[in-house]
């Protein structure tokens, strides 16, 4: 059968998941009700985009410096202070998980 032969109509439509923008608010941005986007899992995207991007630049820094201890040395620091920023990133959400749990308010607090 060739695909131009081919009966699309039981398809299902992919449209269906995403909600009118204008009813969207931020109660449903921040814990997924607009779908399966959620600011949460945005920020950690780019976090994780970020600390990639961070790494590379550092290993290319590092791989062209040639020796010169002062390249050297802007690598590892590069490098740190990616992986500090990491950390912080997680704490804080670990910290805001724990926040929210003591004054229940998990509902209100994405974890997804």
């Amino acid at each position: 059968m060739l695909l131009a032969q081919a009966d699309i109509t039981n398809v299902p439509n992919p449209a269906t998941n995403f909600t009118d923008p204008a009813t969207w608010n931020i109660a449903g941005l921040l814990t997924g009700g607009t779908g399966s986007f959620n600011l949460v899992n945005l920020a950690f995207f780019l976090v994780g985009f970020v600390f990639f991007s961070n790494l590379v630049i550092a290993a290319v820094t590092y791989i062209m410096s040639e020796g010169s201890p002062d390249n050297v040395s802007k690598a590892n620091s590069r490098f740190t202070t990616g992986l500090i920023g990491l950390i912080v990133v997680f704490a804080s959400f670990v910290i805001v998980r724990l926040v929210a749990a003591l004054f229940s308010l998990d509902a209100s607090v994405p974890i997804n």
